[in-house]
């Protein structure tokens, strides 16, 4: 159906749905604009009334609506701009200032950016600086071989048989090495050179407790591993503790409490001079043999106490591979006897 714009009277064609819907009809967005300014809202009206303002990026001067200009001068808007061309450029000189400067891995060009893991100063460059390769030799063979750039490792091999045959020479080799603490040479792997210091198990706790124990990397394996969080607790004292504790010092034998050893596990009691481990135990968190069992005169297990047990015997056995005595002192045997059960220290 034919209509007239409402401003210009020029024809227009418009579905009868949009005849019904809209009562005024306009052929572009300008004659729009004029018609709602003379007639819906009024050319006296002091919001849109035509304010002179300077662009912010090329200094032209333009009109703008009253309520931009009140914007611009209460300082809600720092800079008006009379066309998207000049915004954009004053974006571009004043949003990357924060951006550095990188050299682009391909074409070795500087650009800016903020994000530090871009390497390529576009998508082009990135593409074909995957597709380079570099030309090398096996490290076995010498066969002629080719990479890409982030395959190239500090051994590169044609084949899988060339480095398995590489490894067999190089890895599996043994070269002589010094011990840390008792100084006596000691063969060891070619490939565990780096990281073996020691030449027995004996060597490596001394090691441990003695100078690894004082490093910062020490310090960390330690927070990781919840030790050192279980040292800096409010420690409470159980009363089966504090009944060894008092008589240690009623016999004045010297010893350490919550003694942290070779960063593995933090026992109750320790003698320096006798090297002896004292553990106190719960009869019920640690399962008493003769209360708690799998037989039918004594109380059924939990899988908490299956779990303990273990754990109590790994403990107890790596302690005594390291040269200490362990006593797993049990908290009746401590109530009823205490003598009896720390006889073998006094």
């Amino acid at each position: 159906m034919e209509v007239k714009c409402a401003q210009c009277s020029v024809k227009l064609i418009r579905r009868p749905h949009e005849i019904k819907r809209n009562k005024n009809h306009f052929c572009n967005p300008q004659c729009h604009g004029l018609w709602n300014s003379a007639n819906k809202l009024g050319k006296n009206n002091p919001i849109y009334k035509q304010q002179k303002v300077n662009c912010g990026n090329c200094n032209v001067g333009f009109t703008v609506p009253k309520y931009k200009y009140n914007d611009l001068q209460s300082g809600k808007v720092k800079n008006l701009f009379c066309k998207k061309s000049c915004l954009q450029k004053w974006q571009s000189m004043n949003f990357t200032k924060k951006a550095k400067k990188k050299s682009c891995l391909h074409c070795k060009n500087d650009f800016l950016t903020k994000n530090e893991k871009i390497k390529f100063c576009s998508l082009g460059c990135s593409s074909l600086y995957r597709m380079v390769v570099v030309d090398l030799n096996c490290d076995l063979c010498g066969t002629a071989i080719v990479r890409k750039p982030s395959m190239i490792h500090d051994n590169n091999f044609c084949s899988v048989t060339c480095r398995s045959k590489w490894n067999s020479k190089t890895k599996k080799l043994h070269v002589k090495k010094e011990c840390v603490i008792c100084k006596n040479t000691y063969k060891v792997k070619n490939n565990q050179k780096d990281r073996n210091k020691c030449c027995s198990k004996k060597c490596l706790n001394i090691w441990i407790s003695t100078v690894y124990s004082k490093t910062e990397e020490a310090q960390q394996h330690l927070i990781k591993g919840g030790i050192k969080s279980t040292m800096l607790k409010n420690f409470s004292e159980t009363k089966p503790e504090k009944a060894v504790r008092e008589y240690l010092d009623s016999n004045h034998v010297t010893y350490e409490t919550q003694k942290s050893m070779y960063d593995k596990f933090v026992v109750d009691f320790y003698l320096p001079k006798e090297k002896i481990v004292i553990e106190v135990l719960g009869d019920y968190w640690h399962a008493n043999p003769t209360k708690y069992g799998k037989t039918d005169n004594l109380i059924p297990l939990t899988p908490k106490q299956e779990r303990q047990i273990n754990k109590d015997k790994a403990r107890k056995a790596y302690l005594e591979t390291c040269g200490h005595k362990v006593i797993m002192a049990w908290e009746c045997d401590i109530y009823e006897d205490i003598k009896g059960t720390l006889k073998e220290i006094i």
